[in-house]
């Protein structure tokens, strides 16, 4: 898909995710913290928060399974 130029954000491309129950409640969970009105934008938040990790600290849940979040595939 070709990329498109929004005003004041550079190029963007289209993605598609498939996202389960999980992945749409943590998005709702997101969007309601920081108040962020779409889905788009709470995926994009989460993204970079996550890719500037290395200066902050990322404390997970004990429960939290990273092996299956990496199985979803």
């Amino acid at each position: 898909m070709p990329k498109r130029k929004v005003p004041g954000q550079g190029e963007r491309r289209r993605t598609t995710v498939w996202l389960g129950k999980e992945d749409r409640a943590a998005i709702r969970a997101i969007r309601s913290r920081w108040q962020l009105e779409t889905d788009a934008a709470a995926i994009r938040f989460a993204l970079r928060v996550l890719a500037a990790s290395e200066r902050l600290e990322v404390v997970l849940s004990p429960d939290f399974n990273v092996e299956e979040v990496k199985e979803d595939v």
